[in-house]
């Protein structure tokens, strides 16, 4: 998996992620290599994969998946990796997905966007607010209740 995203410096990091296809290892994602890149583009990207995989001596073969988001310097870095990982297929980052179709309902659903703009009103200011809405989740059955979670556009359209 990889991803370009920039950080409080304003220049763009883009990270590798490995998950190792082995039953009897640890399979879960890990976040392998740290990048910074002067240009964002399909080649920077590329060239970044390639020195990573052969610094770490992964064999080409051995890549399966190629998951990233729908970036068409990140889909033109794919095909320019195909050439080389054979047995790699691209794989559509789930969670960029679901921001797309989040969006879109955004922009065309106003009224629950509205919905949740009153929601996060309501609940932004006035301890008493919380307070009442905790105590009504306690006496609703709800063990543990916690706030009401704040939306946030810019976080994968919460």
């Amino acid at each position: 998996m990889c991803d370009e995203t920039s950080h409080s410096m304003n220049r763009s990091v883009f990270q590798i992620i490995l998950i190792k296809l082995d039953y009897n290892a640890d399979t879960r994602p890990k976040l392998f290599q740290t990048i910074f890149l002067e240009d964002v583009k399909y080649e920077t990207v590329t060239r970044s994969i390639i020195e990573y995989l052969i610094e770490m001596e992964i064999k080409f073969q051995n890549v399966m998946a190629f998951i990233s988001d729908n970036a068409s310097y990140m889909l033109k870095a794919f095909k320019s990796l195909k050439t080389m990982l054979f047995n790699c297929t691209r794989v559509a980052c789930f969670a960029h997905i679901i921001a797309l179709v989040c969006e879109t309902w955004r922009s065309n659903l106003s009224e629950v966007d509205l919905i949740a703009v009153n929601l996060k009103s309501i609940f932004a200011r006035g301890s008493n607010r919380k307070k009442r809405f905790i105590d009504f989740l306690k006496s609703n059955g709800k063990e543990n209740p916690s706030y009401y979670p704040s939306p946030v556009v810019t976080s994968w359209n919460s």
